[in-house]
């Protein structure tokens, strides 16, 4: 299916709630025929996904501020103008370290809008809400990894 033209001005777009960041949807799958996603991550000092892995790609890069990536068990600071690919199967985390950072992601194929869509729905809390949120990382094929940072 092709994809459509789209066009969105600085400051907009969806923002969809996933845990403590914002995504804020700059290109939804529909409009790419479900090849890619593209999303504009608000990150406040000391945000931190699970890490985790799934089977799609995704890119980081980094428009302000200054985040730390896990990558495989390997630290790397990213700050403005920085870029990371994570291949998929890959362990990783995003971690602020700015008090206020600002990131494009790209998920190819685009996968991953579903996940931010469904943790979106509802408020989610944790860690009382950990196992909400583990089923539905589940259904949308994200396995989280339970061991400490190194």
């Amino acid at each position: 299916m092709p994809g459509k033209t789209s066009f969105v001005k600085a400051g907009r777009g969806e923002v969809l709630r996933v845990l403590a960041q914002e995504a804020q949807v700059k290109c939804a799958g529909e409009e790419t025929g479900g090849q890619w996603a593209l999303f504009e991550l608000t990150i406040q000092s000391d945000d931190c996904t699970p890490v985790h892995y799934h089977e799609w790609d995704e890119a980081y890069y980094i428009l302000s501020g200054e985040v730390e990536f896990v990558l495989d068990g390997q630290r790397l600071r990213a700050s403005t103008g920085d870029f990371l690919n994570v291949p998929r199967g890959i362990p990783h985390t995003i971690i602020g370290v700015a008090p206020f950072s600002r990131a494009l992601q790209l998920a190819f194929p685009s996968n991953l809008e579903a996940f931010y869509r469904e943790m979106n729905e509802e408020p989610i809390e944790l860690p009382q809400d950990l196992d909400r949120v583990l089923e539905i990382a589940k259904r949308h094929e994200i396995t989280p990894i339970f061991e400490p940072l190194p």
